[in-house]
């Protein structure tokens, strides 16, 4: 009887991970599907993988001289408590709809941070999709040693 139990339990667990898996596992929590990131490039599928799209604070400091845009995709009020000057605010839930306006140059240098990095990913493939050609992402501000207003 034990191993009847055990076997259920073991059977159940699994059957409820695949099921999260593979229905949840890439979702956004985002408060709907309007403003969700296409998920296939959190995966990597269609974007080009012999690019790296990561860069350190120090590469992305350097490349703060050249006229870069920096986008920080943190929500506002994570921005009014402080971030990297010159910044400009694009939360990751609005770049499919706003980023058209607020980055009009596709070909532009942009630098994107939040706080630790997992949605400056997420918009940096965001943007990818939509045709941005030179994004780059340094992480969060979490790890950013420089200057902060």
């Amino acid at each position: 009887m034990k191993i009847k139990i055990i076997s259920f339990i073991i059977i159940f667990i699994l059957a409820t991970a695949w099921h999260y898996s593979e229905f949840s596992l890439y979702k956004v929590p985002y408060e709907n599907e309007e403003n969700a990131i296409d998920t296939r490039f959190f995966r990597g599928e269609e974007i080009e993988m012999n690019r790296n799209y990561f860069i350190t604070a120090s590469e992305a400091r350097e490349k703060m001289k050249s006229n870069a845009i920096i986008v920080d995709v943190r929500t506002p009020e994570e921005f009014d408590a402080g971030r990297i000057p010159g910044a400009i605010l694009l939360p990751n839930y609005t770049i499919r709809d706003k980023a058209g306006t607020v980055l009009a140059d596709k070909d532009a240098l942009i630098l994107v941070y939040c706080r630790s990095g997992v949605r400056s990913r997420d918009a940096v493939y965001e943007l990818i999709s939509m045709g941005y050609t030179n994004v780059y992402d340094f992480g969060g501000i979490n790890s950013w040693p420089y200057e902060r207003e």
